[in-house]
């Protein structure tokens, strides 16, 4: 092993390695070397703060996506529901806050018979995943795109919408839910 020793800055340096040491042979050498490992190093700690910053990024993404698919199942759940089954529109509460549960029962005055039960068949089905446009303090507002269909009896109609939903909670609960009808053809590709 070849050993090199000179002043710099008023400092002994020696390089011991082989490679650096058949390179340095002066001071202005040394200087370059070391620019060049100093660079090295940097392009090192770049990319280990990149990959870093990717795992970050990734781990964001995950519940993000976990959260739509939530929300897209909540909403779901919410506004399908069974003509006369009192049963099958309670089990829709499950998904509501109590804020949210007393609003959409409101919109539902008047499509309710005497028992609490719908007077209609009502199925929502989704046309993309859920845009998440705020999300803060573990609240979720959304817009999910989709058609609601309806059946009374042997009539049926199907309406274009979006719906947008305000949800709390890791599991989430609407807590406010709008059902937005969007007619003719060109208002659909502002839908959402």
């Amino acid at each position: 092993m070849k050993a090199v020793e000179f002043i710099y800055r008023n400092s002994v340096v020696y390089a011991a390695d082989n490679e650096f040491a058949s390179k340095v042979t002066s001071p202005s050498n040394f200087r370059a070397e070391l620019s060049n490992i100093q660079f090295t190093r940097m392009k090192i700690l770049v990319a280990l703060f990149l990959s870093a910053l990717s795992c970050q990024l990734t781990a964001q993404n995950r519940p993000r996506e976990a959260s739509n698919s939530e929300i897209e199942k909540t909403v779901i759940a919410a506004l399908s529901f069974q003509q006369s089954d009192r049963a099958s529109f309670e089990k829709a509460h499950e998904n509501f806050t109590p804020k949210g549960w007393d609003e959409f029962i409101k919109t539902m005055q008047g499509f309710l018979d005497s028992n609490g039960a719908p007077t209609f068949k009502s199925r929502f089905v989704p046309a993309g995943p859920a845009v998440i446009f705020r999300e803060e303090n573990g609240n979720i507002s959304a817009k999910i795109p989709g058609t609601l269909t309806q059946t009374h009896d042997t009539s049926t109609a199907t309406y274009r919408m979006r719906v947008e939903v305000q949800t709390v909670g890791t599991s989430p609960k609407i807590d406010h839910l709008k059902q937005i009808t969007c007619l003719g053809a060109a208002a659909a590709k502002f839908c959402m």
